[in-house]
C-alpha cells in the first residue's frame, strides 16, 4: 500500500510500514516554509490522512529550510495537525537544519515527540516505537 499527496515542492506518501513519509523536491537546495505552506500541510492532514495518526518522517538531508516562528508555531499547534501525528523525525545532514530542529523542539515544546537524525535509518527505527 501507498498513496501519496503532493503540495508545491512537497510529496507526503503513506507507505505500508505505517510512517508518513515527507520529501521535499531535491533540486531545491532551499526550502522557504511560509504560511501558504504551512497551511497546505494542514489541508493534508484534514483531507488526505482523514484524522488517521502515523509517525511523521521528514526528509530534508543537505536542503537548508527556512520558517519564522509565526509559522513555527502553526505547525507545532495546530490542532488538525495534532490528531494526526504521533511523532515527528526528521533527517537532516545539514548543520542548520539539525539545528532548527532542535531548536522547535526545545523551545516551542510541541505536543508530539521531536528529534533530529543524520540518517533515515536511525530516524525510522525512533518512529517504530510509536507504530
Amino acid at each position: 500500500m501507498q498513496d501519496s499527496y503532493t503540495y508545491g515542492p512537497m510529496q507526503f506518501t503513506l507507505h505500508g510500514d505505517g510512517f508518513l513519509t515527507v520529501t521535499i523536491d531535491e533540486t531545491l537546495k532551499e526550502f522557504v516554509v511560509t504560511e501558504d505552506i504551512a497551511n497546505g500541510i494542514i489541508e493534508m492532514s484534514i483531507h488526505f490522512l482523514k484524522g488517521r495518526r502515523y509517525p511523521f518522517l521528514f526528509l530534508y538531508k543537505d536542503l537548508r529550510v527556512k520558517v519564522d516562528r509565526r509559522v513555527i508555531d502553526l505547525i507545532a499547534n495546530h490542532p488538525s495537525l495534532l490528531e494526526v501525528k504521533k511523532a515527528e523525525a526528521v533527517v537532516s545532514t545539514s548543520f542548520f537544519g539539525r539545528i532548527l530542529v532542535n531548536f522547535y523542539a526545545y523551545f516551542f515544546h510541541p505536543p508530539t515527540p521531536v528529534r533530529v537524525f543524520r540518517t533515515e535509518s536511525e530516524a525510522r527505527k525512533w518512529l517504530s516505537q510509536f507504530l
